[in-house]
């Protein structure tokens, strides 16, 4: 089974290097079995997801997905977001544009 993986502004409040060491964790687990991270965080708190990001919007937060499958990872941005998701705005979705309220 797979595993998944989710926090919302979380690791902002941890060190860069303990975040990075968070992150090879679920690397090295994913020798064994397929993990998913799901992730809410500020720009810059997960670089690889930032990385992907479009200059930022009233939306502060980006909803990432991280594959981590045999050591290896795949970053995706999914949206752009408030804290804790009381509304996100989804870049993409079978080709269209979208927002989410919660």
């Amino acid at each position: 089974a797979r595993l998944v993986v989710f926090h919302s502004a979380v690791l902002t409040y941890v060190k860069p290097d303990r975040r990075q060491a968070f992150a090879g964790v679920l690397a090295d687990a994913s020798r064994k079995r397929d993990i998913v991270w799901l992730s809410n965080e500020p720009p810059g708190v997960v670089p690889e997801v930032a990385a992907l990001a479009p200059p930022q919007t009233e939306l502060r937060y980006l909803l990432g997905r991280t594959l981590f499958t045999n050591g290896q990872r795949r970053d995706e941005l999914l949206a752009h977001a408030h804290v804790h998701y009381h509304l996100a705005y989804a870049r993409r979705f079978h080709g269209e544009e979208f927002w989410i309220g919660c």
